[in-house]
């Protein structure tokens, strides 16, 4: 019984540690898309 209680601590912690993961990475493409989104809005006005 401890050993099957482990084991589901085990697989959960790793689901926890891929979900922070995919926060992580989706947090950054998003950082990096407003970025690019910024950068082409100012070239867009100034070449204007």
């Amino acid at each position: 019984m401890d050993k099957r209680k482990d084991k589901q601590k085990k697989g959960k912690q790793k689901k926890q540690k891929a979900l922070a993961w995919f926060a992580i990475i989706l947090t950054a493409l998003n950082f990096i898309l407003i970025i690019g989104f910024f950068i082409y809005l100012y070239l867009w006005v100034r070449g204007r």
